[in-house]
């Protein structure tokens, strides 16, 4: 928690907190257990008020920007919460959504969007005809209904008691705004979560899977078709990032009134609604201008031949690279012109060995894809069925993204190592298996090596290596390095 911050309507700072935690730290605890174990009411906590203007002189609500200050004490209950929501939540929200789910990335929704897009340009013929549409939730925060969030949870199975402490802390908040230089008076929402509130992402992922599971419903009884890369591969229908959402669908009169109804009902439920006056909707190559004009007026949103960024990238790079990623090249560089005036002389090396990439094992790279939904089954499918991406091949009309990956393949290989787990897949002399040593010299000079997998130098019933095995097998000073 930053030391300081802007103060909550309680008026201390957490560095306030941090220097006489040894006098108060007690207190805050036993506070604070009391909320989250015995139901101590926390509505005396969570009262917030918003200072930040967009503009210099506001006249209206809207001109101030929705950032909650909550006190440290209501931070240090949310903050707890969320760290318990946090280790079951990529248990209970769909694949489709990437943000604020541990060990799901930002670069997975990207990835995937570019290599579908990526197909809508290749395909110029057949039958089918598809669609792309870009939509943001609008005032996503803003417009959450607290009722759709406590039903949501409770269907997914969460406990009553924990559904109604959380729903506890989203309720019994009360705002005040600044007005000229003066705090205004307290009142209360009857909806929506609190921006800058520790837990708040939480509960809007939750009130998204209402959208995921309307979809995914629609597409098991066949009436969202989705789109496929390869022919093997998984259908999708949208992908989620926060409030920014991409769907993909036929482009038919019937595929347009399906996702519109969907839409609408996902609105009724939970109050979201998809802003599509800002977006645009592309269409593949086969599609015709007729069937264009009618799906684009359908959905209410305008038919384009070069699909906008997601999330900050690029969703079709062509010959002329550098026009492609200029604007990115451009914001790196101001952020880096920033630092040089911010960063002192010790700030810039450390940043410099942040930057490094330790071969020897400072980066873990887990390049395995894995067998699931998401960026690594579709590339599976469509580039390297029968293989690993170690040994997959370039292909033909491959795309960008895919041609980058392939492209570094060959780096990666220099200082990937081999994370021993049961051993099975692990060849004692053809993979990199131990750390800082070059593994063709493991078995230089053993004669009728007897074991092949790493699996047999370790003892399965007490998970440990053998010994006796190893001892045997190999000279004493690479037996010392695998022990």
């Amino acid at each position: 928690m930053g030391p300081t911050k802007k103060l909550g309507l309680d008026g201390f700072p957490a560095l306030f907190f941090q220097r006489y935690w040894h006098i108060v730290g007690k207190d805050i605890v036993d506070y604070c257990l009391g909320i989250l174990n015995d139901k101590k009411e926390v509505e005396p906590l969570n009262k917030t008020y918003c200072t930040h203007s967009k503009v210099s002189k506001p006249t209206k609500l809207v001109n101030f920007r929705p950032i909650s200050l909550c006190t440290f004490i209501y931070k240090v209950v949310a903050k707890t919460m969320a760290n318990r929501l946090q280790d079951v939540i990529g248990i209970c929200i769909d694949n489709v959504q990437s943000a604020f789910v541990p060990g799901r990335l930002i670069s997975d929704n990207m990835l995937l969007a570019y290599e579908i897009l990526h197909t809508f340009r290749q395909k110029r013929t057949g039958k089918k005809r598809i669609y792309s549409g870009k939509a943001c939730m609008s005032k996503a925060y803003d417009k959450v209904e607290w009722d759709f969030i406590n039903k949501v949870m409770l269907k997914i199975g969460f406990a009553r008691e924990w559904v109604g402490l959380i729903m506890k802390c989203i309720t019994t908040i009360s705002y005040a705004v600044n007005v000229n230089g003066m705090r205004g008076r307290l009142f209360q929402p009857t909806r929506r979560l609190r921006q800058g509130d520790p837990l708040s992402p939480f509960p809007f992922l939750i009130c998204s899977k209402g959208l995921s599971s309307l979809m995914r419903t629609a597409k098991n009884k066949g009436l969202v078709k989705g789109v496929k890369v390869s022919r093997r591969g998984p259908k999708i229908s949208h992908l989620l990032f926060a409030d920014d959402c991409v769907m993909f669908g036929e482009a038919t009169n019937r595929g347009a009134i399906i996702l519109k109804d969907i839409l609408k009902e996902y609105e009724s439920c939970s109050s979201q609604y998809a802003n599509f006056s800002k977006s645009t909707v592309f269409y593949s190559s086969n599609t015709t201008e007729e069937n264009k004009e009618k799906v684009s007026t359908l959905l209410g949103v305008k038919s384009s031949t070069n699909p906008e960024k997601y999330l900050g990238l690029p969703n079709m790079v062509g010959r002329r690279k550098n026009e492609s990623f200029q604007n990115l090249f451009d914001r790196i560089s101001m952020r880096i012109k920033g630092w040089i005036f911010l960063l002192s002389f010790d700030g810039k090396k450390v940043l410099e060995e942040v930057a490094y990439i330790d071969v020897n094992g400072g980066i873990c790279v887990d390049i395995k894809m894995k067998e699931e939904w998401g960026f690594e089954q579709v590339f599976k499918a469509k580039y390297f069925l029968n293989s690993d991406f170690l040994n997959s091949r370039l292909g033909n009309r491959s795309s960008y993204v895919w041609r980058s990956l392939w492209a570094a393949k060959g780096l990666l290989e220099k200082g990937l190592i081999w994370k021993v787990g049961t051993g099975t897949s692990i060849s004692i002399s053809n993979d990199v298996w131990i750390p800082n040593y070059d593994n063709v010299r493991l078995t230089f000079g053993i004669n009728n090596l007897r074991y092949n997998k790493v699996a047999e130098l370790i003892n399965n019933h007490e998970r440990e290596w053998n010994r006796e095995v190893i001892v045997n097998t190999f000279p004493a000073a690479k037996a010392e390095l695998i022990l």
